[in-house]
């Protein structure tokens, strides 16, 4: 059996998307894809991007 582990932006103290102390979403996503994440939950509304050509293009 193989069991697929992902992350989420609360990791990184990210609860409320607007908080100033959140880091960018962009570094979420390179740390964990640095440390062999291969998914992710998106966080709070808000947080990451919606559009998704935006966020595919960094997903990718």
């Amino acid at each position: 059996m193989t069991i697929k582990i992902g992350n989420a932006p609360c990791s990184w103290g990210v609860e409320f998307a607007n908080d100033e102390r959140n880091p960018s979403w962009e570094s979420v996503l390179s740390d964990c894809h640095s440390a062999g994440y291969t998914g992710i939950e998106l966080g709070p509304v808000g947080y990451m991007p919606e559009d998704p050509s935006i966020l595919g293009d960094a997903l990718a």
